[in-house]
């Protein structure tokens, strides 16, 4: 079976509209090309999309089986045997041939049998190589080095573990961090990803504990765990003004854009009738929070977030609430600016910096 690679995005009927918006945000015009793929007809996913400097495109997805992505070469270019897949990572030029293509090797500690580890997403440096985030379950461990060293991440017992990777434009390892997710009940939870100016920037689910070295972090809310992108090192730790999770009243970190300067963020949080979402700024030097808004009407979403040189920053979401519509603009709370009728429907909005 041949298909095309972003056929691979998958979306329910509601979101297919979303769906498009994202990938007309990630993708630039130079990097709107098709890349043919040669699958097994097993479970395959792309769950994010990021440019390198020279045009060409990283992907990041999941596989269950085996994948071919070198349809001029129709034996398997990856395959895992796990029940559940695992996540791999690939870099095509500027034309959509394949350069490399990496396979998140996940094993059960103990056993050392085939098993999962979860991307989730995926950031470019000014160098062109590439930032992962993912995690893997309790009692799983992973070797991030695809070369003949090794880069272990050891597991935890009860939770998810996080991990980032910097692997350079050829696809060799560079660094990785391990970061405890201690609030997260799986790996489902959502979390972001992004860079800017020498620093990597991860949006983690909520957690009493984001930062890897000594505890700092009180509450269950989102933070922001900044690191050092020559080596991975953390340059600091922030809360975000994401209201804390609470069994009735969950919260959820759902995605961070980094650029120009400047740091955003936006989670979810609230029960399914009542949910809001909280979008902010923060000092990307130091993490402190610049300004931040959640708006009074519910059950509205922002789940992408882009931001251009200039720091104006690009969101798409869904409307899913009453008629009554959402206020978007911080300056004028009380007035309605979008409204929806019907089934959900996409919108597309711009902040400047100063929101």
């Amino acid at each position: 079976m041949r298909v095309r690679l972003l056929a691979f995005v998958s979306a329910s009927p509601a979101m297919r509209p979303l769906a498009l918006v994202l990938l007309v945000l990630a993708l630039p015009a130079k990097a709107q090309f098709p890349i043919p793929v040669v699958s097994d007809g097993t479970s395959h996913e792309i769950l994010d999309l990021a440019h390198a400097p020279d045009a060409g495109l990283y992907a990041v997805g999941t596989l269950s089986g085996a994948l071919a992505l070198e349809p001029d070469w129709p034996e398997p270019t990856i395959e895992w045997s796990a029940p559940n897949g695992t996540g791999f990572l690939a870099r095509f030029d500027n034309v959509g041939v394949l350069q490399w293509a990496h396979v998140l090797e996940a094993r059960r500690a103990g056993f050392n049998d085939e098993s999962s580890a979860f991307p989730k997403r995926l950031a470019v440096l000014g160098d062109g190589s590439v930032v992962l985030l993912g995690t893997i379950t309790p009692g799983v461990l992973i070797d991030l080095d695809p070369g003949p060293g090794e880069a272990i991440v050891q597991p935890q017992t009860g939770d998810p573990l996080a991990f980032v990777v910097r692997y350079s434009a050829s696809g060799e390892y560079v660094w990785h961090q391990a970061v405890a997710t201690t609030g997260a009940a799986s790996t489902a939870h959502p979390m972001g990803l992004g860079a800017d100016g020498g620093t990597v920037y991860v949006l983690l689910p909520p957690s009493p504990d984001a930062d890897p070295g000594p505890a700092e972090a009180p509450s269950l809310v989102p933070s922001v765990l900044a690191l050092d992108a020559s080596d991975g090192s953390t340059r600091f730790t922030a809360e975000t003004t994401i209201p804390a999770s609470t069994f009735s009243s969950p919260s959820a970190a759902i995605a961070l854009a980094a650029g120009g300067g400047n740091l955003y963020v936006v989670g979810h949080h609230g029960s399914t009738a009542t949910s809001r979402f909280t979008l902010a700024r923060h000092d990307a030097a130091t993490g402190a929070v610049i300004w931040t808004y959640t708006p009074t009407n519910g059950r509205d979403r922002m789940d992408k977030l882009e931001v251009d040189a200039s720091g104006t920053l690009y969101v798409a979401g869904e409307l899913s609430s009453s008629a009554t519509g959402v206020a978007l603009d911080p300056s004028m709370p009380g007035t309605i600016t979008l409204s929806r009728s019907g089934d959900a429907r996409t919108f597309l909005a711009a902040y400047t910096p100063a929101a």
